[in-house]
């Protein structure tokens, strides 16, 4: 609902700023109206987004971390039952010994925890009923925030360095100094624009593909599979992608007894599996269907790859900012 209001209010904003274009004589008067007009607007949603993520940095910085369990969902008003959005409900136990219930802060279509997970929460030791639910997806209107913010911060640098207009400056002179400050001209601009995007984007796969294998190694539950058939190049995996090379299924049976066939990560020659073959399956216990090959390949192989990648990009990154790495037009052909 509040994205919204946010989305209406930029446009009312923007159409009045149509309106008062075509009043205005004076191009001058009319860009700094321009200019006024969108820095009012990245300073009210970035004011929104302080004001979105003030409650939970004040119970991360001064509440009680505690382990919780997710007994239900609450559901958002929605336009019919299958349309309401999901909070995660959850129940732990303070510090003193009493059983409190908490909510997830977001609504969203798919909750960041499922019934019977086990999460990590903060809470105010004064007013218990005060939790955070520490997880990622709680920081979604936050991060979409911030992103709008910087894409209409970038999107105006862009403008500045390509046309060369000084008229396009922002009122306070920031963008300016900004550019000066990191010796921006249009060839190094999109170099750190795309860098800033995938530093961060490397950055977080490494942290949660890396997360999830140690959890896997630390909490999963081992079983005995077998390899079941070989699916040559070109054959079609469960979720309905393109399969190239040569892959193993391997199936296994969980502690209640329900079998499970997942696929080996690795084809071909990478993977010597045959059909009878016995591996070591690793699964989630609360997830049994989720299950892997322990190898090392298929818990740590991607997330050094991720790894790699952003110490490479943060190396190139450095070398832009030193001025080691020049980026500039070359010599034109005579």
């Amino acid at each position: 609902m509040i994205l919204f209001i946010l989305l209406g209010l930029f446009v009312l904003a923007f159409f009045a700023f149509c309106i008062w274009m075509q009043n205005t004589e004076t191009p001058v008067e009319g860009a700094t109206v321009a200019k006024w007009l969108m820095s009012g607007v990245v300073l009210a949603l970035f004011v929104m987004a302080c004001a979105v993520v003030k409650g939970p940095i004040r119970l991360i910085l001064t509440g009680v971390h505690a382990p919780a369990v997710v007994v239900g969902m609450a559901k958002s008003a929605g336009a019919a039952d299958q349309d309401s959005l999901l909070s995660p409900v959850f129940e732990f136990i303070t510090a003193t010994g009493d059983r409190v219930k908490g909510q997830s802060r977001t609504f969203a279509p798919t909750p960041s925890a499922q019934v019977g997970d086990s999460v990590a929460i903060v809470y105010d030791a004064a007013a218990p009923a005060d939790t955070q639910l520490l997880a990622w997806g709680e920081l979604r209107f936050f991060v979409f925030m911030l992103a709008f913010i910087a894409f209409v911060l970038t999107t105006w640098m862009a403008a500045m360095l390509v046309s060369g207009d000084h008229s396009l400056d922002d009122p306070l002179g920031i963008l300016p100094r900004v550019g000066r400050r990191l010796r921006l001209d249009p060839f190094r601009f999109p170099v750190l624009f795309i860098l800033s995007l995938v530093i961060p984007a490397c950055g977080v796969g490494t942290y949660v593909l890396v997360n999830r294998a140690i959890e896997l190694r630390a909490d999963g539950l081992g079983a005995l599979g077998r390899v079941v058939t070989l699916e040559q190049r070109g054959s079609r995996s469960g979720n309905g992608s393109i399969s190239p090379g040569t892959f193993a299924f391997v199936t296994y049976q969980d502690r209640s007894g329900a079998a499970h066939t997942i696929r080996r990560s690795a084809a071909w020659p990478l993977s010597r599996l045959g059909v009878g073959d016995a591996v070591r399956v690793l699964y989630p216990p609360r997830h049994p269907a989720l299950g892997v090959v322990d190898s090392w390949d298929e818990l740590y192989l991607v997330p050094s790859f991720f790894g790699l990648m952003a110490l490479a990009f943060c190396i190139l990154l450095a070398g832009v900012l030193r001025g080691a790495i020049r980026l500039s037009p070359g010599p034109r052909a005579a």
